[in-house]
């Protein structure tokens, strides 16, 4: 079981490979870690504990599209329902890198760091505050105008509804460059997943 290999040396194992320079093998580890965190809380704290965090955030400015991914899926892996790695990761300044993320061409990084903003900014006030600063918004819009595919589209929509819940800043801008169009046409997809998204992203923009 994941607690199992959590406790075993296995995690302090991953995060020294995690630490190395081999780029590669660290995209791996961050894989790992990822995987060794889905569903269980416990493992989220110890990543944490074993002072991955800065790694992983290290590791989002790789020039290799799955080592970014990677990183990214580990991070917003490790903020759900975890208010103390959600101050972590943006402190050590995560949210940065994962919005020029959103720019990639890679369709996994795109998904993967659009995920990742929207769960680090998930009832996180700062985190909202600092998404805006460094530009995100804008950034979501775009990428909520332009894309096409569904597994990128709808994360983007989950992102731009937690930006927005309890933050009227941010559901002002977001209504100021046009995303309450934009999630008006997406809330008719039929996959279930984009619908549900966009539907609760524009429900809390027309909350203003």
């Amino acid at each position: 079981s994941k607690e199992i290999i959590a406790t075993s040396g296995a995690l302090e194992v991953l995060v020294k490979v995690l630490r190395s320079d081999n780029q590669a093998a660290a995209a791996q580890a961050a894989g790992a870690l990822w995987s060794l965190c889905v569903d269980n809380d416990m493992n989220k704290q110890r990543v944490a504990d074993a002072g991955a965090i800065p790694d992983l955030i290290a590791l989002l400015h790789a020039p290799d599209t799955f080592a970014q991914s990677q990183s990214a899926g580990a991070l917003s892996e490790c903020s759900i329902r975890n208010d103390s790695n959600k101050r972590l990761i943006s402190e050590h300044g995560a949210i940065l890198p994962l919005v020029k993320m959103l720019r990639s061409q890679d369709l996994s990084v795109q998904r993967l760091s659009s995920c990742a903003l929207c769960n680090v900014c998930a009832n996180h006030e700062a985190n909202k505050q600092q998404a805006r600063e460094v530009g995100a918004l804008p950034v979501l819009i775009h990428l909520l105008s332009t894309s096409q595919v569904p597994e990128v589209l709808s994360p983007v929509a989950g992102a731009i509804c937690n930006l927005s819940m309890k933050c009227p800043e941010n559901r002002a801008e977001f209504v100021r460059l046009g995303a309450t169009e934009v999630l008006r046409e997406l809330v008719t997809s039929p996959i279930p997943s984009l619908h549900g998204n966009a539907l609760a992203a524009l429900e809390q923009l027309e909350l203003g």
